[in-house]
């Protein structure tokens, strides 16, 4: 596969390339997407993550991101953004060997590790905001390490969300069950819009949504549904726009002890929080079927009749 874009591409304008081939939607321009490569190579030296590792090892983040951007540099456009693009880079991961043969600031031991050290640099710089076509191919065990640098305390406060819903016990454990989804979902969001995870909105997983349901024939991928409550405890998305857009996704598996009590729009949040919270641990001894009869009983019949009785 030939990754640089061919005579075709080139002759087109870098911010419609995505329309042309079909491609994943870039993400938005970043603030530094004007910026000269010394001062791009300027923010990944200075950038924690790069700090975080001892000098031997901190320069791979600025020699892989300056064989990234020398690459860039050889297609066309106003910025670092269209430059991407038109690359044919923001299609997958398969440009890394592109950049490897196009560089000879990269040595040939330990080249893939090197390019993709500044790869993860120009992502958390906010200088490059890849599609969720490229983002999909980059391993998401290497997420983990980037949410210690997208923000610890917003991430922090999803978690505890996850808590709160009896989706996931603590930070440690975020990585079991669907939590391994919605935490790399999550941190994908983020990397392609370049928000903090608790400024997301609706618009963004739906964006999110729209890939992947294309990708995936429907269906709406792992993750989604928790991505979705999780967001919605922590006020970053309402109570109607969770439910509207877990209605309109084709179901994969069972349903949680969230979206079953949010059927019946309970007002009260600590009341809500108490059932979802009994929901889940009665959820373990029983098949799908009869917990969702339990949830109807217990959210529909006993709740709903006790908030209709005079003095309840």
């Amino acid at each position: 596969m030939t990754v640089a874009a061919g005579p075709a591409w080139r002759s087109a304008d870098p911010k419609t390339l995505w329309r042309l081939r079909g491609d994943a939607l870039p993400g938005p321009a970043g603030p530094h997407d004007h910026a000269t490569v010394a001062d791009v190579l300027q923010l990944v030296t200075e950038h924690p993550s790069t700090q975080a590792f001892p000098p031997n090892v901190r320069s791979r983040a600025t020699r892989g991101a300056r064989a990234i951007l020398d690459w860039i540099n050889s297609s066309p456009g106003a910025g670092w953004r269209d430059r991407w693009v038109a690359s044919g880079a923001d299609r997958g991961m398969d440009w890394i060997s592109a950049v490897i043969a196009h560089s000879q600031a990269v040595p040939l031991a330990n080249d893939r590790q090197i390019v993709q050290a500044g790869f993860r640099a120009l992502m958390l710089v906010h200088v490059l905001r890849p599609s969720y076509d490229c983002l999909a191919q980059y391993r998401s065990s290497a997420t983990a390490t980037l949410r210690r640098y997208l923000g610890v305390a917003a991430f922090g406060k999803v978690e505890s969300a996850g808590v709160t819903l009896g989706l996931t016990g603590s930070l440690a454990h975020w990585l079991t069950g669907s939590q391994i989804t919605s935490g790399v979902l999550l941190t994908k969001v983020v990397l392609h819009t370049g928000k903090a995870v608790d400024e997301l909105a609706a618009a963004d997983l739906h964006e999110y949504t729209t890939w992947v349901r294309s990708r995936l024939d429907g269906k709406s991928g792992e993750g989604y549904r928790a991505a979705w409550e999780m967001l919605q405890e922590t006020g970053a998305v309402s109570a109607e726009e969770t439910m509207l857009a877990l209605a309109s996704v084709q179901r994969k598996g069972p349903e949680t002890a969230v979206a079953l009590v949010d059927r019946y729009r309970i007002q009260n949040p600590e009341i809500r929080g108490v059932l979802i919270r009994y929901l889940n641990e009665r959820r373990p001894a029983m098949d799908h079927s009869s917990f969702v009869t339990l949830a109807a009983h217990l959210v529909n019949l006993f709740w709903a009749d006790r908030t209709a009785s005079p003095g309840s």
